[in-house]
């Protein structure tokens, strides 16, 4: 196991170099996943998020939008059961 962990702190330099130059760069260890990203990638990725309220006031305009609700009666549904 000590070999391993050596050759993974030899070789995080590596991705560091390839995560700077080329983008994203993910490391799996069993089932688990991380991503080494450039800082300047991920503080865009960070703030494109919007809260649902920027989304509300700031997003598509909703005009010409139909928002009316369907009054016709719903629909029966045989579920196969005795009754």
């Amino acid at each position: 196991m000590a070999g391993r962990t050596k050759d993974a702190q030899d070789h995080l330099g590596d991705v560091i170099d390839k995560a700077l130059r080329e983008g994203p760069q993910k490391i799996v260890r069993a089932d688990d996943v991380v991503v080494v990203v450039d800082a300047g990638d991920d503080e865009r990725l960070v703030s494109r998020r919007s809260s649902l309220k920027d989304l509300l006031f700031n997003g598509p305009s909703v005009e010409g939008l139909d928002l009316s609700r369907d009054r016709s009666p719903s629909r029966e549904i045989d579920f196969g059961g005795e009754g």
